[in-house]
């Protein structure tokens, strides 16, 4: 659940079906100081929207570049991998698709994203023909990591891939903080590549700190009798003054 952000939650949605429409553009850039609250826009704000509107979008799991942003834990590759297992592919394993990042097997990995998102569009109860297949989102949080020294080569050959796979239906949206927003803007992998700066997280103003501070309580209110019979009931409100969060755990 997310309060305080809606104005900024619709002109970021208007802007990702616009590039879902054109497709000119491959790159979301969520872009702000550090502590304004860009990945709780992006998880919290933004994806679960995209994620209900599956007719028009198909969510990747959250990548995390960290040190390997191909094969670790929060990599491309257990993104895709897990993305397939959810719309009942079970092939290839978890080890091929890291091979394939690895070696820059673009092609390859263009093929297992379109299957999946023939797999996705087969769900719909739509007639075969009437539905176009629905753009994937690749979600990459706290992007800075991928120029940072512990980055490694993996970081490259994660760039060559967004240019390889950019015009394909691929929609890729990132936060980074505005420090580090040069290194992206000049990385030569991405020359060709168009963007969507979106830049409208400010430090929020103190006339919506009550909407961010009582809406969990509100909306725990309007659960009813569901909220008290849960076994555990937690919202999280992030309320995105400079370093400032606020948590609301209910319980019976």
């Amino acid at each position: 659940m997310f309060f305080g952000r809606d104005a900024q939650i619709v002109r970021g949605l208007d802007a990702l079906r616009g590039m879902r429409r054109s497709r000119l553009e491959t790159l979301f850039v969520v872009l702000g100081p550090s502590g304004t609250g860009k990945s709780s826009f992006l998880r919290a704000g933004l994806l679960p929207r995209l994620r209900r509107d599956d007719r028009d979008f198909l969510l990747l799991d959250i990548v995390r570049p960290q040190r390997n942003v191909l094969v670790g834990d929060t990599g491309l590759a257990k993104a895709i991998h897990a993305t397939r297992v959810g719309l009942g592919l079970s092939a290839p394993n978890l080890g091929d698709i890291k091979r394939a990042c690895l070696a820059g097997q673009a092609e390859q990995v263009r093929e297992w994203l379109l299957e999946a998102q023939h797999a996705a569009a087969a769900r719909l109860l739509t007639a075969p023909g009437e539905q176009s297949l629905p753009t994937l989102v690749l979600p990459v949080d706290q992007a800075e990591e991928l120029f940072s020294a512990d980055a490694g080569q993996e970081a490259a050959l994660f760039l060559q891939l967004i240019a390889h796979l950019a015009g394909d239906g691929l929609i890729v949206a990132i936060t980074i903080r505005s420090d580090l927003y040069e290194p992206l803007q000049t990385a030569p992998q991405l020359a060709e590549i168009g963007s969507v700066l979106f830049d409208d997280l400010k430090p929020m103003p103190r006339t919506q700190f009550k909407e961010v501070i009582t809406g969990p309580a509100a909306r725990v209110a309007e659960g009813g009798a569901h909220s008290r019979s849960s076994p555990h009931w937690s919202i999280t409100s992030w309320r995105t003054a400079p370093r400032v969060r606020t948590h609301c755990r209910c319980s019976p």
